[in-house]
């Protein structure tokens, strides 16, 4: 795999799509040149800004080779194959595989939850049959399975298994990856912005920020300031990813509505439309809108 080790801000990709619910491939290409002018260190394709588990499989496909053409070998490209069916889930691998993909990404099945054991054995399988590498992918809010810190190191003694991307927002959970790391080069990520310096200060060496689709100047610089150790450029920086939070992911009570206020400011931002895989989340409010739309004015006087 190319560009190994593993670490910085990998922005997870918003899917974006046409009205008619099509991959809008000029805007992908758009977002892709806009996180890597940003400073970004690789591409997450499919992941859950990417709305994966809402798209057919046709517009994933697609997703996974318009956004390795648009890479073009600038990053590493890591695409998310989850899947309960082992059958999908080795037929997704070999498919990104074909693509140029650099990494995949696997969490545990959903729907049915697994012992430890359990879990072990699908990983096991699931590793046994894919081409490339693999980063392990710990969401157990969409999985109802958390993958034990335990079976973490297990898997981390194969050597196809380059590390893990946290979004549990646990950092006592955080903590135990940490000290329980299987070996030198394994990577761990992320997904929580609110936690990026926590994170790093224990040993984390990067994230998954959907942020990062919109201001990836903002997420590498801060990371910049966290690895030289500036404390008043790191206040300033989670400052402003605060205030991303409240005022754009936290609008109101719906698994996604990070996506939905991501991809309305993508739009005003003229990266993407804002139209979502599955179009039936509460839409936002005039307040809302100006609220965000203030927001981005703010953030693009800062230079980001």
């Amino acid at each position: 795999m190319r560009h190994l080790p593993i670490g910085g801000i990998i922005p997870p990709v918003v899917t974006p799509l046409t009205g008619k619910g099509e991959l809008d491939q000029e805007a992908l290409l758009r977002i892709i040149d806009h996180v890597i002018a940003g400073g970004s260190t690789g591409l997450f394709l499919l992941g859950s800004t990417g709305e994966w588990a809402s798209l057919p499989a046709g517009i994933c496909r697609e997703v996974v080779t318009q956004g390795v053409n648009g890479a073009n070998g600038r990053l590493p490209v890591f695409v998310n194959i989850s899947d309960s069916s082992l059958v999908e889930l080795h037929r997704k691998a070999n498919d990104a595989a074909s693509a140029g993909a650099d990494c995949l990404v696997i969490s545990p099945p959903s729907y049915f939850a697994m012992t430890q054991d359990e879990l072990l054995r699908f990983f096991e399988l699931a590793i046994a049959g894919v081409p490339l590498p693999v980063l392990l992918y710990n969401a157990p809010q969409y999985t109802r399975t958390t993958i034990a810190p335990g079976t973490v190191a297990a898997l981390g003694g194969h050597d196809r298994v380059v590390g893990i991307k946290d979004s549990s927002g646990d950092l006592e959970y955080m903590g135990r990856l940490v000290r329980t790391r299987p070996r030198a080069g394994f990577t761990i990520l992320t997904g929580s912005e609110l936690q990026l310096w926590e994170s790093f200060r224990m040993g984390c060496e990067g994230g998954v920020c959907g942020g990062a689709n919109l201001f990836p100047r903002l997420y590498t610089g801060f990371l910049n300031a966290m690895q030289e150790g500036n404390p008043d450029q790191i206040k300033h920086f989670q400052g402003l990813i605060k205030r991303i939070h409240e005022e754009v992911y936290a609008g109101f009570s719906t698994t996604l509505s990070h996506v939905i206020g991501l991809k309305f400011l993508m739009e005003l931002r003229g990266l993407c439309g804002s139209a979502m895989a599955l179009p039936v989340y509460n839409e936002l409010s005039q307040h809302q809108k100006k609220t965000m739309a203030a927001l981005l004015a703010d953030f693009l006087e800062l230079g980001y």
